[in-house]
């Protein structure tokens, strides 16, 4: 007896549903809230038709403003990257050559005191750094 229930979420048919929204102009994000699926099938159905990136982007970064941040960021603080190229905190880290970030006593006290509130990872990210630059200004004998 064929009750219409397939596969590990018991549904048929969910990837014709995936690329009808997608089509539609739908986010990864809307379609696994509607549907109820993950987000490696939504990919993996969307794939198929050519249509994993629907232009959804915020900050597209062309090659040369990437290989620019590259080369800013290792003697400036992502702070100025960002005002120098007006991308986002994260998208302006994402191009950044983290070895060689030149940071200011203002941003070593700045991280001791963000470390107080978040975790060393979520310092990390914040500041566009490694987890080893955290704990080394976490420390708190660090006083500068």
């Amino acid at each position: 007896m064929d009750n219409g229930l397939i596969g590990k979420n018991g549904r048929r048919g969910i990837g014709e549903k995936i690329r009808e929204m997608r089509r539609n102009g739908a986010s990864s994000t809307e379609i696994i809230k509607e549907l109820k699926c993950a987000k490696s099938t939504v990919n993996y159905h969307c794939k198929k038709i050519g249509l994993l990136d629907i232009g959804h982007q915020k900050d597209v970064v062309n090659k040369s403003d990437r290989k620019a941040i590259a080369e800013y960021s290792k003697t400036h603080t992502v702070k100025e990257c960002m005002v120098k190229y007006g991308y986002s905190r994260t998208t302006t880290i994402k191009y950044m050559t983290r070895k060689g970030i030149l940071l200011t006593e203002e941003t070593k006290k700045d991280i001791y005191e963000y470390t107080k509130d978040h975790t060393r990872k979520e310092t990390a990210i914040h500041f566009g750094v490694s987890y080893n630059t955290v704990v080394k200004y976490r420390r708190k004998d660090y006083k500068k």
